[in-house]
């Protein structure tokens, strides 16, 4: 009995022990939770999504609860305190009923919340990341006021953790020194990863923007795709941070009108960065100038040429380069021989000069400046059909920016070659009636064989077709003549009424008097002179005053065409017919015609 009343007081003291021991720790986890006997405010901090370098518009949602046992009062404040890190900028800050600063980074509220876990609308905070934020950062926030009893969890302060992302640069470089017209100038192109992660294993880009004055060659790089066309090179590999891809290497030529200076541009694109302000790369390159000489036009003077007669090869040269030349200018005329297959490529000097003519030597030329001169080949050439090429070069001692366009031809030139049986190149009008007849004026008098009748006098009919296709071209048709030519004498079924018409219509004759034309009466050199001075300078002229003298001594002051003749002298038409005399009666014969006619209209 003793022993169970033992046993049973041993009991209760324990379970007073427990039950003491019990509120005790019941006292201690209450007081964590939530202050006893008023509101007790609480912050938590969430993300709308996961953060990465880079982003725009992420944001941060806040929850206030009061877990106190009692309303909150007065005003209640949650904030960022004390401030956002560097690497997050806020863009917005509000929440229902809450008043709400993005420069403070603080939303304030009066309305009573009441205790047991109610919480107030979320407040939304939208910050953009940059991009080169670290992996993790800390954002405090805190909640103030309301009559709030406990401070001790009062913030939300967990670290937030940012997504690395690559950052690809760009750079491009040359070494060589450029000039304009050099070949095979190189520019490098390097590829970095100066970001934070490596790349994704997406498709990196590269495309270069070559100025005006730089023609490309080559674009390779290893391991990379490149097009020419495009100037783009493309990969895909992971790249990892700090490291660079395989080297790209652009071949380029420079153009001989290349300006002084220009700058190459490349851009870099993909592998999962975010950070394009740093993906252009220029090279800005000094182009060395240069001359340079090219031959723009070649004309042979007299165009008609007498064997073992002496001509002119005309040349115009033209400095398309940079700067002036740095020396002479000379001229060669090769005459069936192309210096081109015995230039050195260095120099662009025949190496093996062989036959030549050279002209005179010019002052050096200034940039795009022309220039003419005559190479004479003194000794002619014989009969036939010759091939000539012609050379420009400022000496042989300064290289140009192209050394391979220094030849022009080959040029065609005829000697000695008659058209017409009739005009051998012996006759004393062969160049002028090759000339007629090169500019289509005439198709000579006969054909099978083709002949010109060069001692023929001309008739006033043909006179007008003469002069008709020398004024309007050699293509020229006139108007059809309709039911009267206006002359008694020429009747519309006339071969030549049309050309006769409008001969008069043109106001070059009036006929030869009393309504009539005289189409086949012979045309005088007197008659001549009036007609091809109305033909130059129009109907309306009138030669100035003889005064005392004609000049020729059968052509009289008092001569009815003495003003006409003294002004066909004049201007280099005419020379008269010998001895001091004009023979202003003779009939004009057809080769007489023809000097007459090219040197009125300059036919070439």
């Amino acid at each position: 009995m003793n022993f169970k009343k033992l046993l049973l007081a041993k009991g209760i003291r324990a379970f007073r022990v427990l039950f003491v021991g019990t509120l005790i720790l019941s006292a201690m986890v209450f007081t964590s939770v939530h202050a006893e006997g008023g509101p007790d405010l609480i912050i938590e901090k969430t993300q709308s999504s996961s953060f990465t370098q880079g982003d725009t518009g992420v944001a941060y949602i806040i929850t206030v609860k009061n877990i106190g046992d009692a309303p909150t009062s007065g005003e209640v404040t949650a904030k960022v305190f004390p401030d956002l890190p560097e690497s997050l900028t806020a863009t917005g800050m509000s929440g229902f009923g809450w008043t709400c600063s993005v420069e403070i980074l603080e939303c304030t509220r009066n309305d009573v919340l009441p205790g047991g876990a109610f919480s107030y609308p979320i407040i939304t905070l939208t910050v953009n990341v940059a991009l080169n934020a670290p992996p993790q950062v800390v954002v405090p926030f805190i909640v103030e006021g309301g009559g709030d009893v406990e401070y001790a969890n009062n913030e939300a302060a967990e670290p937030t953790t940012i997504t690395q992302v690559p950052d690809l640069v760009i750079s491009k470089s040359h070494t060589d020194i450029f000039s304009q017209g050099d070949q095979n100038k190189t520019y490098t192109i390097i590829v970095t990863n100066s970001g934070y992660a490596s790349t994704d294993n997406s498709l990196v880009t590269v495309v270069d923007t070559l100025p005006a004055g730089l023609t490309p060659l080559y674009l390779e790089g290893d391991n990379w795709d490149c097009d020419l066309e495009t100037l783009t090179c493309t990969r895909i590999g992971v790249l990892p941070v700090g490291e660079s891809y395989d080297t790209i290497t652009l071949t380029v030529n420079v153009d001989y009108d290349a300006p002084t200076n220009l700058t190459n541009t490349v851009v870099v694109s993909g592998g999962g960065e975010r950070d394009t302000t740093n993906n252009i790369s220029e090279d800005p390159t000094e182009i060395g100038q240069k001359s340079d000489l090219i031959i723009t036009n070649v004309t042979i003077s007299p165009t008609f040429i007498k064997p073992e007669d002496a001509f002119d090869v005309n040349i115009t040269v033209k400095n398309q380069g940079g700067i002036t030349t740095e020396s002479i200018v000379y001229r060669d005329v090769y005459i069936g021989n192309d210096p081109s297959e015995f230039i050195d490529p260095e120099t662009g000097c025949p190496f093996d000069e062989g036959d030549y003519f050279r002209s005179d030597y010019n002052d050096g030329l200034p940039p795009d400046a022309i220039d003419t001169k005559a190479v004479s080949v003194a000794d002619g050439l014989t009969i036939g059909i010759h091939q000539i090429w012609v050379y420009v070069d400022a000496t042989c001692i300064n290289q140009e920016s192209i050394e391979t366009n220094n030849v022009y031809g080959p040029v065609n030139v005829t000697v000695g070659v008659n058209t017409f049986q009739d005009v051998p190149t012996t006759h004393s009008a062969w160049q002028w009636v090759e000339r007629l007849y090169s500019a289509g004026i005439t198709g000579g008098c006969a054909t099978s064989p083709l002949k010109y009748c060069p001692n023929n006098a001309v008739t006033r009919a043909q006179m007008a077709v003469f002069l008709l296709r020398g004024i309007h071209g050699s293509s020229h048709t006139p108007p059809a003549v309709g039911g009267s030519t206006g002359f008694s004498d020429v009747p519309v079924t006339h071969p030549f009424a049309a050309w006769i018409k409008q001969l008069a219509a043109d106001g070059i004759t009036g006929g030869c008097g009393a309504g009539i034309y005289c189409p086949n009466n012979p045309v005088t050199r007197a008659q001549m002179a009036i007609f091809l001075l109305r033909a130059k300078h129009g109907s309306s002229y009138t030669p100035p005053s003889v005064n005392g003298d004609t000049g020729f001594n059968d052509v009289p002051v008092s001569h009815s065409a003495a003003a006409w003749i003294k002004q066909l002298a004049a201007e280099g038409i005419t020379g008269g017919c010998g001895g001091g005399n004009y023979c202003p009666n003779n009939p004009v014969t057809r080769a007489q015609m023809a000097i007459f006619l090219v040197r009125t209209f300059n036919l070439p």
